[in-house]
This record gives C-alpha cells, sequence and structure tokens, in this order.
C-alpha cells in the first residue's frame, strides 16, 4: 500500500475514546464513532528522526493514520475531530472488508498558539488492498508531503507546474465556486422570458466563463 521505510513503522494503536471521551463532545458525534469506527491505528511516522529527508518549512512530521470502519463510510464530522487532535500533518486510510481509501485535508498548524486548520477534505478512491499504492516522493517533508497530497486528490486537484499546494487548493476552490455560480446563471437565463434580461445575464455569464478558463488553466 505505502512503499515506506522500515522505520517509519509505528503500529500504535490509538483507543477511540481518546478523541470522544472529552468533555462537552456531543452524544450524536460520539455515536457516529460507535458505530462507524471499529479501530484506530497509527500506522507510520515520516520525520527525519525515521527518515533521512530534511525537516520541511511547513511540514514537521507526517502521521500515517489507519482506521478500520465499520461501514464502507465515514463522516467526515469524525474525520476532522481525528485529524485536529493530532498536531502533524496526516493522511488517513480508511479500511473496510478488504477496500481501501485515503483521505486528507490541507492541515495548517499554528504552534504557539496551538491552532490547527483544515480545509475540504479530499478521498482517493476505494479499491482493493492489492490495487492501493501510493508513493513516498520528495527530499524534504514539504515535498513528501504535497506528493502524497495530489496522488490521494488526483484528478479532483488541478496543479500548475512550481504552484504551492496551498494556492493550488484555493485556485480549486474558487474553480468550484464559479463552476457552481455558471450552472445556477445557466439555469436563470434558461427560465427568463425576458429577452433584455437574458442578454445581460449572458453577459455575466461570459464574464465567469472567462474567468474560470483562466483559473483552469494548467
Amino acid at each position: 500500500m505505502f512503499n515506506l521505510p522500515e522505520n517509519t513503522f509505528y503500529n500504535k494503536k490509538i483507543p477511540k475514546e481518546t478523541f470522544y471521551s472529552k468533555e462537552g463532545f456531543s452524544s450524536s458525534l460520539k455515536r457516529l464513532f460507535i458505530d462507524q469506527v471499529k479501530t484506530i491505528y497509527w500506522r507510520n511516522k515520516i520525520a527525519t528522526t525515521t527518515t533521512n529527508l530534511s525537516e520541511g518549512k511547513i511540514v514537521k512530521e507526517i502521521e500515517i493514520i489507519e482506521i478500520r470502519l465499520k461501514t464502507n463510510i465515514l463522516n467526515e464530522d469524525v474525520l476532522r475531530v481525528i485529524d485536529k487532535g493530532i498536531p502533524y500533518h496526516t493522511i488517513f486510510l480508511l479500511e473496510n472488508e478488504g477496500k481501501c481509501q485515503a483521505s486528507v485535508s490541507y492541515k495548517e498548524i499554528i504552534e504557539n498558539k496551538g491552532v490547527i486548520s483544515l480545509g475540504e477534505y479530499y478521498h482517493s478512491k476505494f479499491v482493493g488492498m492489492e490495487e492501493f499504492l501510493l508513493e513516498m516522493d520528495g527530499l524534504n517533508l514539504d515535498k513528501v508531503y504535497e506528493n502524497l497530497f495530489c496522488q490521494i486528490a488526483g484528478d479532483l486537484l488541478l496543479v500548475r507546474k512550481n504552484e504551492p499546494l496551498k494556492d493550488a487548493i484555493v485556485r480549486n476552490l474558487e474553480i468550484k465556486k464559479l463552476g457552481k455560480q455558471i450552472n445556477a446563471l445557466e439555469n436563470k437565463i434558461r427560465k427568463e422570458k425576458q429577452l433584455n434580461v437574458q442578454v445581460k445575464l449572458n453577459d455575466n455569464l461570459k464574464e465567469l466563463s472567462k474567468e474560470l478558463k483562466k483559473l483552469s488553466m494548467i
């Protein structure tokens, strides 16, 4: 599944109660943990101490967390709770009945304030264990994280050459936002009866389409 150095293997079970036993944790979220999560394992620790990689400017460690599921889905609220409980960059492996999926969210950590922010999650396809493969590539932890992130996101994330990962994610979110605006505008044009209003709406549509094309160029 992962082509990782043997020194990175950690294989420590993390009780799921670690995450949902905190004071103030909602009963509905606790129920999702109980119903959907079987076990959680800290599989790998990719760091300067376990590899010959140099530390990144942003990424200090990458943790590979395997979550064995009771069902073939995991609510993203559960994933976010686990992710925010780990103060390092994280790659998740979701496993159920011999199939596996990788999930990752762009994570920003402000160490001196103890703040962790997460973006939207990207998921690879759910495939058989023998088909699943992610390669570790890069000379420092920043590059390794970026490469793993892009492998997981696949075609869902358009990345330009030499474009920082954070910039690519922001641009892709804008692409998604524009796509929704264009779809809504097209629906509005189809329903509009007045010609002069249609013309004005079409002008707006052309501008949005130009912007979308510009943002989508690789």
